[in-house]
C-alpha cells in the first residue's frame, strides 16, 4: 500500500545546538486544532526527545528543523512553551509545542493532520482495530536526513498487542502503550504512527457450514493517526552488551496512545490560547497557513 505524500510532509526533525554544529535527535509532526475556521498547528513529539535534546543542548532549546523553499532551515523553540504531561506513577511520552504562537520566521513549509483524524475508542471497537492491523510511521534516518530538503522516510509494522495494562519499558518506567511489531530505530523517537483498519477475522456463527467457519470483513476505511512512537527494546548482540555498542533491536517497538496528545491539547491553558486567538488575539504565523492533509 502507498502512503500518502502528505505523511511524509507532516513531520520536521528535532534536534539541538551543540558547541560546533547542529545534531539531530528526533523526530516532530504537525496536528491541528481548528478554531474560528483556522487550524492551529501544534508540533508533537515524544517527551524523551525533549528531554534529550534539552539536556544536550549548549542553550537548552529544541531545534526544529523544517523544509523552506530554500531548504532545510533550524527553528529554537522556547523551553518554556512545551506543554508537558504531569510526572505520575504513570510515564507518558508525549510532548506539544503551539506552533502557531511562533513569531515568523521562516516560510516553513509543512502539512498538519486535524486532530479529528486521531483514532477513537469508538473506532477501534467500531472497527475491530487490533492485532495484525498494518500501521506505518514517517520519520528521521540518522544516516540520511537529507541535505537540500529533509527527506523522511518511512516505517511499517504491525499492531502486536493492544494497550490494555502498563507495560515497563526499556529504562524501568510503566507506560501504557501499543506493542507493534516494527523495527523502530533512534530517530524515529516522536514519530507519528498511523493506521489503516483492515477489516476484522471473525468466527461465522452459521457453525454448519465447516467450510466457512471464518470469514473476512473487509471495509474501505481511511487512515487514523494511532499514536507517537517511543522507542523498541535491545538484545545484546552475540558477545556484545545491551550497554555497549553491539546491540540488536529486538523487533518490538512501543507506540503511546493519540490519547495522551489529546489530552495535551486540551490543556486548560491550551484552550484559553486558543480561546483568545478566537477572540481576535492575532498571530503573525498564521497570515501563510500550512495546508491540510
Amino acid at each position: 500500500m502507498k502512503v500518502p505524500d502528505a505523511v511524509r510532509e507532516s513531520v520536521a526533525f528535532l534536534g539541538y545546538r551543540n558547541a560546533d554544529e547542529m545534531s539531530r535527535g528526533g523526530t516532530g509532526f504537525f496536528v491541528s486544532v481548528a478554531v474560528g475556521g483556522r487550524d492551529l498547528p501544534y508540533l508533537v513529539t515524544a517527551l524523551h526527545v525533549v528531554e534529550h535534546c534539552t539536556r544536550l543542548a549548549v542553550d537548552g532549546l529544541v531545534q526544529a528543523s523544517c523544509n523552506t523553499a530554500s531548504g532545510p532551515a533550524w527553528i529554537s523553540l522556547p523551553r518554556a512553551d512545551w506543554v508537558l504531561p504531569d510526572p505520575g506513577e504513570e510515564y507518558v511520552d508525549v510532548a506539544v509545542f503551539p506552533w502557531w504562537t511562533l513569531p515568523p520566521k521562516h516560510r516553513v513549509q509543512f502539512k498538519h493532520f486535524p486532530e479529528e483524524g486521531a483514532i477513537t475508542a469508538e473506532v477501534i471497537k467500531e472497527q475491530g482495530v487490533g492485532p495484525g492491523d498494518e500501521l506505518y510511521f514517517p520519520g528521521l534516518f540518522l544516516r540520511h536526513p537529507g541535505a537540500e530538503r529533509n527527506s523522511p522516510i518511512i516505517r511499517r509494522g504491525a499492531i502486536a498487542a493492544m494497550p490494555e495494562e502498563l507495560v515497563t519499558l526499556a529504562d524501568g518506567r510503566k507506560s501504557r502503550v501499543y506493542l507493534v511489531e516494527a523495527r523502530s530505530i533512534g530517530g524515529l523517537s516522536g514519530s507519528p504512527v498511523f493506521i489503516r483498519p483492515s477489516g476484522l477475522l471473525e468466527m461465522d456463527p452459521e457453525k454448519q457450514q465447516p467450510e466457512k467457519k471464518w470469514r473476512f470483513l473487509v471495509a474501505s476505511l481511511p487512515f487514523y493517526l494511532l499514536g507517537v512512537m517511543h522507542g523498541h527494546w535491545q538484545i545484546a548482540a552475540p558477545g556484545g552488551s545491551v550497554s555497549g555498542a553491539e546491540v540488536v533491536n529486538m523487533g518490538i517497538g512501543m507506540v503511546t496512545p493519540v490519547a495522551a496528545v489529546a489530552a495535551l491539547l486540551d490543556h486548560p491553558a491550551q484552550r484559553e490560547a486558543r480561546a483568545r486567538f478566537g477572540r481576535g488575539a492575532k498571530h503573525d504565523e498564521l497570515d501563510v497557513e500550512p495546508p491540510r492533509f
